[in-house]
């Protein structure tokens, strides 16, 4: 298997042999294109794509342009000053200048990179686009950032196809009473089911860390924490519960809304700690659901969340239904 550093490079090359045609033809160095590079990545170590909920646009412009004037912001502290469509303009080597995403340069432009949403990211040269090959790597949001968030949704969607769908998973097998009928839940399958999500998530994501039961504060702990060695401003908590019947226990949408609840404490309670680092919180529910005579009837009766949670834009709910028996 290709390494991703390597097929970064591959695309990062041929986007610039595209680039630098249009620049020569305009008069300009090839070297602009390594300067607008290392500014998108600049933004994006600052602010992940994955957090980018408007647009941005970031312009390279003749050195005569005068930005004297303009509060300058170093590219480190992107995140305190973009709450919405800006357009960015490079200001040395550690800053930049803030003007409106539609502003017009005139002829002092000489390149602008734009991102619209995940994988959709161009440039603009000479009146020309140009854009970017998303087809390298569908974890990432964007070639010139490092995978974070958006590989651990692709992780977590594998990782119940492949395994906790049909209990595939030899871990996962142990949270049934009866792993033939797929009933009823053992007593307490909730580390069953952490340890086998752990298990997944550190053999499948990159560059990062993935620990188990670790304290967001003095008392409390989250099942799985995730940390990205590329990015060391984002986190990821993950919250594991488990619907459905073990012994004389059941639980049902209520289970899933305090685990929802549980996540909005936990990550107040990280901001307070540890305030430059951007949380989401994941809630990873196991649905053993069962209803008599009735097979695998909650296979499409989702769990409703109270509303609160539900527009709660730092919260994420994976539902991941266990089958009864093999679905095909």
């Amino acid at each position: 298997m290709i390494e991703r550093s390597a097929v970064i490079e591959i695309v990062k090359e041929n986007l610039e042999a595209r680039l630098s045609g249009l620049l020569q033809a305009r008069g300009n160095s090839s070297q602009i294109i390594q300067k607008a590079f290392t500014c998108i990545a600049k933004l994006y170590a600052a602010i992940p794509p994955d957090f980018l909920n408007y647009s941005v646009r970031i312009a390279i412009l003749e050195d005569s342009y005068d930005l004297r004037e303009r509060e300058a912001f170093l590219w480190s502290d992107a995140s305190r000053h973009l709450v919405n469509s800006k357009c960015l303009v490079s200001f040395g080597d550690k800053q930049f200048v803030l003007f409106e995403y539609e502003e017009d340069f005139g002829d002092s432009e000489i390149i602008s990179y734009y991102y619209t949403q995940r994988n959709n990211e161009y440039f603009v040269v000479n009146g020309k686009t140009v854009l970017v090959d998303q087809r390298f790597d569908s974890a990432s949001s964007s070639v010139f950032a490092s995978p974070t968030y958006k590989e651990l949704d692709e992780a977590l969607g594998n990782y119940y196809e492949d395994f906790a769908k049909n209990s595939t998973c030899l871990i996962l097998q142990c949270i049934w009473l009866n792993p033939r009928d797929r009933l009823e839940l053992c007593k307490k399958p909730e580390h069953f089911m952490r340890d086998s999500l752990y298990q997944h998530l550190f053999n499948s994501l990159r560059s990062h860390t993935v620990k188990r039961e670790q304290n967001v504060d003095v008392v409390h702990p989250v099942d799985i924490k995730i940390t990205w060695s590329t990015n060391n401003k984002v986190v990821a908590l993950i919250e594991i519960k488990w619907l459905g019947k073990s012994g004389k226990t059941n639980h049902y949408d209520t289970r899933a809304n305090i685990g929802a609840g549980q996540l909005v404490e936990y990550i107040k309670s990280s901001y307070l700690e540890e305030p430059d680092r951007r949380f989401i919180g994941y809630l990873v529910v196991f649905d053993a659901r069962r209803r008599c005579n009735k097979h695998d009837y909650y296979a499409v009766k989702e769990i409703k969340y109270n509303d609160e949670y539900k527009r709660n834009d730092k919260l994420v709910f994976f539902r991941f239904y266990l089958y009864q028996q093999n679905k095909i």
